[in-house]
């Protein structure tokens, strides 16, 4: 079955439990709204937004570019979507592009991490362990 789950709230066991049971089985207990979003004000960075997820320039996007700037849009709107855009300058706009790392499930490369050449060969002020031999 495809039906949504609906959450009850009566004690397992009890009579009001078995009613509530039976009102959601009949369809007649509904999924309570979400009711999270609210609207955004206009002229807010979460407004405008909002008008450009509703534009057909957005709506003509493929269904993964989509996806990427709504992930992009609403990190930036959970940050800054209550300003008035009209009033961020552009310096302001980049800076939230530089408050995380672009990739940060991506480890930093070791050549980076040491502060090594291009090769990423090891440095020789760095202490590296002695090689043991194996008994064979």
């Amino acid at each position: 079955m495809d039906q949504p789950k609906i959450r009850l709230i009566e004690t397992l066991g009890t009579a009001a439990f078995d009613a509530e049971y039976q009102r959601a089985f009949s369809g007649e207990l509904k999924l309570p709204l979400t009711g999270n979003h609210t609207p955004a004000l206009p002229g807010t960075m979460r407004w405008l937004c909002e008008q450009y997820y509703a534009s057909a320039v957005f709506k003509a996007l493929g269904s993964s570019t989509r996806k990427v700037r709504c992930g992009i849009l609403d990190s930036v709107c959970r940050r800054a979507g209550r300003y008035q855009y009209a009033m961020m300058e552009r310096s302001t706009s980049r800076n939230y592009g530089t408050r995380r790392r672009p990739f940060p499930e991506r480890p930093t490369p070791v050549s980076k991490r040491c502060g090594n050449s291009s090769r990423g060969l090891a440095s020789p002020n760095i202490a590296t362990p002695p090689r043991t031999r194996h008994a064979t």
